[in-house]
């Protein structure tokens, strides 16, 4: 509505204010008066520090032993090697590297998907969802017999694995503050540098299982990546 016209005593001409012009006056003083009010916390800093203790005893571990399985899972290959992988697949190890390299594309290409699904189904549930069907790809390459089944399980196993560490970090990212960030987000990925140094080690020990059960030494590596990522789903949850 707007203001009504009128003349003063002196010819001047002016606009009378309409009521609905003053109205929004003072609600943009009261949201502002509003806004400017303080959240007060009703816990101490004590009891946020009990909580945060708590919180990095459960999720750290859970998050940076997900991680060290994933660099076992994309350096298991260099281990498989070594064994009679070659041999029983009838493939050469130019053959094996293009196994690997679809991993790596794999990986890329599902890195921003893996993320969006993530913002849909929440953090828990889908890295959850990753490290249980990591784990039962894992599974399978134990146990296939051709070139193809090898090549189709190493690009699956890179699409499940795409997005899963900036999932991982932006999950962190939920549960502490930023200042907070940056010295979880290190000891997460000390899950990838105790990889790097305990693979060859884990390698060597699944080796020795050759001949076991009528597994070869590559097939019990594969299949011991699928054993640790199904307890890894157990404590998560």
């Amino acid at each position: 509505m707007v203001g009504k016209q009128f003349e003063f005593e002196d010819g001047r001409d002016g606009v009378v204010p309409s009521f609905e012009e003053k109205k929004v006056v003072n609600e943009v003083y009261t949201d502002n008066d509003a806004a400017s009010e303080e959240i007060v916390k009703d816990w101490d800093d004590k009891e946020e520090g009990k909580l945060r203790r708590k919180i990095d005893i459960i999720l750290i571990p859970i998050l940076a032993l997900a991680f060290f399985g994933l660099q076992i899972d994309r350096g298991n290959i260099s281990a498989a090697l070594t064994s009679t992988i070659t041999k029983d697949l009838g493939i050469t190890t130019n053959q094996v590297n293009i196994g690997s390299q679809l991993l790596s594309a794999g990986i890329v290409i599902t890195e921003i998907p893996s993320n969006i699904i993530l913002q849909r189904l929440g953090p828990q549930v889908w890295l959850s969802v990753q490290l249980v069907a990591w784990g039962l790809v894992g599974t399978f390459q134990a146990f296939v017999q051709s070139y193809p089944a090898f090549l189709a399980t190493r690009l699956l196993l890179g699409l499940l694995e795409g997005g899963f560490i900036p999932g991982a970090l932006y999950y962190l990212s939920t549960w502490y503050k930023r200042p907070e960030t940056s010295f979880r987000t290190t000891l997460f990925f000390y899950g990838q540098m105790f990889a790097g140094a305990t693979s060859s080690l884990i390698s060597a020990g699944l080796l020795k299982l050759d001949g076991k059960c009528g597994l070869a030494g590559w097939r019990w590596i594969f299949l011991g990546m699928s054993l640790r990522a199904s307890v890894i789903v157990d404590e998560e949850s």
